[in-house]
């Protein structure tokens, strides 16, 4: 128990009559840059949600006369060369990069999940092709990958979130394929086969999902990475397509001002920055309380 105070004391912090449950939502609680992430995010989502009733403007809403108006008690962030409102923009694009971040991510995590656990569970030549596959793939960083993708495809949110979601599925693969190697070995899987149950009924109902809980946490991380992405695509011209309210189309749309309007750029990154940043920090949080061996508690 020495060793666990030295390694995390806030596992002492937590009272022993509390459930394994309880402890993790406990020891949560005391991460500061945990909430912080948390916090973020349910503004970002209650912001997509609530978006018509918290933009003063119609987000596609053109005034050539108020263009790039400087931010005042009307137009709070000021206005773009159009003479969009830059504020209702930013409320709209939030709920682009939350579509594109979830939508990506649990395909991936579904795509590269069946994958890792198929190679891994058959084995043979089943995952000797499928590990080259992806092998192949994650030689090519996920950023470039999903540029050529995007290219190939067109933009447009659809093809964006196909894009990158499979740009993603290669890291997935791999690691729900180790996971799927570890858990196949247990003593509860082996009792299951010498039951004589299917093999495809251990494998989906035994062995996948005790495997998934780390590629969820994995792919919380991968959130932010993926909004990163569909930012940077927008902001290439070859993601979401005008008139769509896209942080990273912001990002883009005022760097020709960036000298006279500096915050028709700044304001979107530094959105963009915060949410990549608050998804990081939920997944190492969560990392953190669900792995035994960084918590202290092996």
């Amino acid at each position: 128990m020495r060793l666990a105070a030295r390694r995390d004391p806030l596992v002492l912090a937590a009272p022993r009559h509390m459930s394994t449950r309880r402890v993790a939502v406990h020891l949560l609680l005391r991460k500061g840059l945990f909430m912080f992430g948390a916090v973020v995010i349910v503004l970002m989502i209650l912001m997509a949600v609530f978006a018509p009733l918290l933009a003063p403007f119609a987000p596609n809403a053109t005034d050539m006369q108020h263009s790039l108006a400087r931010p005042s008690a009307q137009h709070l962030l000021g206005t773009d060369n159009l003479g969009r409102d830059t504020l209702s923009r930013l409320i709209y694009g939030a709920r682009t990069s939350l579509i594109v971040g979830l939508a990506a991510v649990a395909a991936a995590v579904i795509l590269g999940g069946i994958l890792g656990t198929v190679a891994g569970f058959i084995g043979g030549i089943v995952q000797a092709v499928i590990m080259r596959i992806v092998d192949m793939l994650m030689s090519i960083p996920m950023l470039l990958l999903a540029l050529t993708l995007a290219a190939v495809l067109g933009g447009g949110l659809k093809n964006v979130v196909i894009a990158i979601s499979i740009s993603m599925v290669p890291p997935f693969a791999r690691l729900m394929a180790a996971q799927t190697l570890t858990i196949k070995e247990r003593d509860f899987v082996s009792a299951q086969r010498s039951m004589g149950a299917p093999r495809w009924r251990t494998m989906l109902g035994t062995v996948m999902p005790n495997a998934y809980p780390a590629v969820l946490v994995f792919g919380t991380m991968q959130i932010g990475a993926a909004i990163l992405g569909e930012a940077g695509l927008s902001y290439l011209g070859i993601g979401i397509q005008p008139p769509t309210a896209a942080w990273g189309a912001m990002v883009s749309l005022g760097f020709p001002y960036l000298v006279t309007h500096p915050w028709l750029s700044i304001v979107p990154g530094v959105a963009v920055m915060l949410v990549v940043f608050a998804f990081n920090m939920v997944g190492d949080g969560l990392r953190d309380v669900l792995d035994p061996r960084l918590r202290g508690t092996q």
